[in-house]
Order: structure tokens, then C-alpha cells, then sequence
């Protein structure tokens, strides 16, 4: 008897002994899981797609980057036709009647031998069918009226097509967007405030996705103090 019982207390040792063992790799094994690099993550799959409009400034912008560049002729500016060149305040003092036309309705007024806001939005449909299939982050260099397009469309719930010419693209601004749970997160990157010797560029956040909630709590907390 007394025999089996050290053989009971050694197989016990034994299997103490087995199950820190077990443990100890376990812990070693989240250990280098934990410092490992993802398999899924490839530089060259992680590397950026750049879109650019065909017109000169805007091409020598995006070779700047390290990166392949798709010209895109949809991002190109909106034809302004016989006003190209001109500010609103030039329109209304050398043309008056289209002026009127295009304040009536600045989403759909064509310009003379040009287009409308309405055909660059036509035009834009395929491309922004493109960007939407991308997994990766995708960068788009282009101007001000197409830009206005795109950042209406994505940004849809705060902005009507007739308002697209409304939305002020600032210059040497870089804007991020990225998808959330529940629209998208804003961050702006403004490169005239860029400091060469910074280690951090962090941008300033606008986010788009808790205007609704904040808005809809505030209305809650108001009907509870009625």
C-alpha cells in the first residue's frame, strides 16, 4: 500500500510538473504569437493607390510619391467652358443672365460649352465604384469642384448635391477619411503647419459619426429637465 501511494504521489508530481510545463510553453507561445508579425499584412499589398486627375499640377504632385499613380480623366476640374478662369464676382459683372442661372441652381446649371456640377457627379459614379472596391488605403489627387463631389458623396448625410459647391476643400490640406461602425472619422492634415522636425503629425479629428448621438442625447437630457 504504502508503495502505491508514492507511486500515486510521484504520478502526481509527475503530472503537476507536465501541466507547468504545458503552461510555461503556452505562455512562451503567446509570447512569440504576440511579438510575430501578422502573416496578413505584405508591404507591397499595405502600399498605397494613388488616383490623380490627368491635368499637369496635379500629376506632378502625385509623383512625389513613392508609389505607382492611376490618372484618372473623371477627376479631372469641372469644365467651366467660356468661364474658365473666372471668380463668381467676374460672372456676375461680365455675364449677368448665367450668374442668375447658375445662383438658381448651382448643382444642375451648365456652363456655356462647359458642364455642370451634375455631369462631373455622372462622371464621378464608376471611379467612386472603384474606390469603394479598394482594401487598401487609396489617395485622391485632384481639385477643388470634384473634390467637393466626392467628399459630399461619402459625407452624404450632412450634405445635399446642390450644396456640393458649398464645401470649402482647403489648399495644402491633406483629408483623411476612415470608415467607422458608424460613418466616418475626419482627420485633417494641414502641411503648412508641418514641422520637419516633429515626430508626430497628428492632425485635427473630426468626427462625423457621434454628431447624431451627442445631438440625440442632448435633445434626451433636455426632455428630462422639462
Amino acid at each position: 500500500e504504502e508503495e502505491e501511494e508514492e507511486n500515486h504521489s510521484s504520478k502526481g508530481k509527475m503530472l503537476i510538473r507536465r501541466r507547468r510545463r504545458n503552461n510555461d510553453e503556452e505562455k512562451e507561445e503567446k509570447v512569440k504569437r504576440r511579438n510575430r508579425p501578422p502573416k496578413s499584412i505584405n508591404r507591397q499589398e499595405m502600399q498605397i493607390i494613388v488616383y490623380t486627375s490627368g491635368q499637369p499640377r496635379a500629376v506632378a504632385t502625385a509623383r512625389e510619391l513613392p508609389t505607382n499613380i492611376i490618372i484618372h480623366p473623371a477627376l479631372n476640374s469641372l469644365n467651366a467652358g467660356a468661364c474658365t478662369g473666372m471668380t463668381y464676382e467676374d460672372m456676375e459683372q461680365a455675364m449677368p443672365e448665367e450668374f442668375f442661372q447658375w445662383k438658381e441652381n448651382p448643382f444642375t446649371y451648365r456652363f456655356p460649352a462647359g458642364e455642370s456640377q451634375q455631369d462631373l457627379v455622372q462622371k464621378l459614379q464608376t471611379l467612386v465604384m472603384e474606390l469603394e472596391g479598394h482594401v487598401r488605403p487609396v489617395a485622391v489627387i485632384s481639385h477643388v469642384s470634384t473634390l467637393q463631389v466626392l467628399y459630399g458623396y461619402f459625407l452624404g448625410h450632412k450634405f445635399r448635391p446642390e450644396n456640393y459647391h458649398t464645401i470649402r476643400i482647403p489648399k495644402n490640406t491633406v483629408i483623411e477619411l476612415t470608415p467607422s461602425h458608424y460613418g466616418w472619422q475626419e482627420r485633417r492634415y494641414d502641411l503648412s503647419k508641418l514641422d520637419p522636425k516633429a515626430k508626430e503629425f497628428p492632425g485635427v479629428v473630426y468626427d462625423h459619426n457621434t454628431n447624431f448621438y451627442s445631438n440625440a442625447k442632448a435633445r434626451h437630457d433636455a426632455r428630462a429637465h422639462d
